[in-house]
């Protein structure tokens, strides 16, 4: 129905509509800054929630945020090459603001579905603005198959990043505050750097563990 189809099109914000300026900004920043830029998110949320929605936050749960990103901050700054461009620091603030805000937006409508139903109907909504860049990006795609570790690794993100991981992103949006979830984009490059060390054999430095610790 109507609420159904609007809380579709709501959720499809935080995938594609985010994704765009994400995936702009890589021409122009590292990926350290990117995931500290996504970092912001709870903090975006908080504004968009006190000035757009009136919820009132705790002193608590600001200084909270802020110890968190100085810690993604230690983490995604560790590193040699960073490379910083205001346009930039433009797309990801633009970007972060398009996926706080679908989290505000979706619980807004309130559309009583259960959360496969939410993800299914925000991944084809996705899908769909997605197919309408194909005629753009048609020369870029790929003349041969991946090798194997690449085609497993585009399995698994079909499968876990896109449907079991937005099942229980709608189902925490459903059941907790928009702030509260939107910490999570602090969390996740942390994990992605332990996960990457464990699996890929990359070099942590001290550093690393230090933001770690802090977060």
């Amino acid at each position: 129905h109507r609420q159904a189809v609007h809380s579709y099109i709501a959720g499809s914000f935080s995938l594609i509509g985010s994704q765009i300026f994400t995936y702009a900004a890589t021409q122009y920043l590292s990926s350290g800054m990117i995931a500290l830029m996504f970092g912001l998110a709870p903090i975006m949320a908080g504004l968009i929630g006190r000035f757009a929605f009136g919820q009132q936050l705790y002193k608590l749960q600001w200084l909270g945020m802020a110890i968190a990103v100085c810690g993604l901050a230690i983490i995604c700054l560790s590193g040699a090459n960073q490379h910083v461009h205001p346009f930039g620091i433009v797309l990801m603030l633009i970007s972060v603001f398009v996926y706080s805000f679908s989290i505000f937006w979706v619980k807004k409508v309130n559309a009583q579905i259960q959360p496969m139903a939410q993800a299914t109907g925000s991944i084809l909504v996705s899908s769909i603005f997605a197919s309408c860049f194909i005629p753009f990006i048609w020369q870029y795609a790929p003349t041969h198959l991946p090798e194997a570790k690449s085609l497993f690794a585009l399995i698994y993100t079909v499968l876990m990043a896109s449907l079991v991981a937005m099942f229980c992103y709608f189902k925490l949006i459903q059941n907790i505050q928009a702030t509260t979830l939107s910490l999570t984009t602090v969390i996740t490059p942390m994990l992605a750097m332990i996960i990457g060390a464990a699996l890929n054999h990359e070099q942590l430095s001290i550093m690393v563990f230090v933001g770690a610790f802090i977060i």
